[in-house]
């Protein structure tokens, strides 16, 4: 057994690999060691910057790494070895993740405020594949929205039908369109929500006010050009390489369900806002010849469009029906 390998090997496969020019002997043993042992190692590596140590830090390392037990390199790296820390670890077997998974499994094991997730996590007496690599790295980023997040009825979903990103994306958007509701409140709306349907179903019933077209709101920001003619798309088209000006987004922008705006802050893109379901959302968003934008202007986007009642679920485009 070793460490996932692909075109990009895994990051403590490189990082271990590294440091054995310094302990000799110590990728093997890795790499002939236990599933918990090299689970143990990618926590410890959660900790170290390993690419900016001197060459004698680099080497302290790789002698703990090769003699030191599992207890003593979690105590020596985190601090503490908190009761039920390894044993989910080991429970992980060979679902190996990022370092910011292990670096927030530990916190939550540390956090009096998070004593049902780590209940939750002991409770169980083994991890399927699947469960190990969507449930835990899912709780620990529960965690990051708040401890209110840490309940067992969310956990749950995250092994059927919803994912963390989801939920992310909904609390976001909750607290940025409606400002005054608490969390507690969040919670419970996603907690009984009917686990068939699509989870942004949950932003329903909190805006029944905000129903209203964004256009005018949109229209007044100095950076959104509202497109409202057909002329305006074909000269959109043509500035930005796209298939705008085909009927089939004319007839799309007469119908006044979908609202096409033009971009004009850092990282210009072309926006399609669509009504669907009663709720506005960011249908489609592309950079010049349909190109991608990056993280930051959509974010930087959704930080502007969601306080108007916008739902802005991802970056990549949805389907179109």
């Amino acid at each position: 057994m070793s460490f996932p390998t692909s075109e990009t090997r895994h990051w403590a496969y490189e990082a271990v690999l590294d440091l054995d020019r310094f302990t000799p002997g110590l990728a093997g043993e890795v790499l002939r060691g236990t599933d918990t042992r090299r689970q143990v190692i990618c926590a410890v590596l959660s900790l170290r910057d390993c690419a900016n140590l001197s060459e004698q830090g680099k080497r302290a390392l790789a002698h703990k790494l090769r003699f030191l037990k599992g207890g003593a390199l979690i105590t020596e790296t985190f601090g503490s070895n908190p009761e039920g820390f390894i044993a989910c670890l080991a429970k992980m077997r060979s679902c190996y993740l990022t370092p910011a998974f292990y670096a927030g499994l530990f916190l939550l094991y540390v956090d009096p405020l998070a004593t049902e997730a780590v209940s939750y996590l002991n409770r169980r007496r083994g991890f399927s594949a699947e469960f190990a690599e969507l449930v835990p790295p899912g709780i620990v980023q529960l965690a990051s929205l708040g401890s209110v997040y840490l309940k067992r009825e969310l956990f749950d979903r995250l092994a059927l039908l919803w994912s963390t990103a989801d939920i992310e994306r909904v609390v976001r958007f909750l607290r940025r369109a409606v400002p005054g509701l608490t969390d507690d409140e969040i919670v419970a709306a996603l907690v009984e929500a009917d686990w068939s349907l699509p989870l942004d179903h949950v932003i329903k019933r909190f805006l029944r006010r905000r129903q209203v077209s964004p256009a005018q709101d949109v229209s007044a920001h100095p950076s959104f050009e509202l497109l409202k003619t057909s002329a305006q798309l074909r000269r959109t088209a043509e500035a930005f390489s796209n298939c705008l000006d085909d009927h089939h987004y004319e007839r799309m922008l007469l119908r006044k369900k979908d609202l096409f705006l033009v971009w004009r802050g850092k990282g210009s893109a072309v926006l399609r806002l669509m009504k669907s379901d009663g709720i506005w959302r960011l249908q489609q968003l592309k950079g010049p010849k349909n190109r991608p934008v990056s993280s930051a202007t959509f974010d930087t986007l959704a930080a502007i469009l969601e306080p108007l009642g916008v739902y802005c679920p991802a970056c990549a485009d949805d389907d179109e029906s």
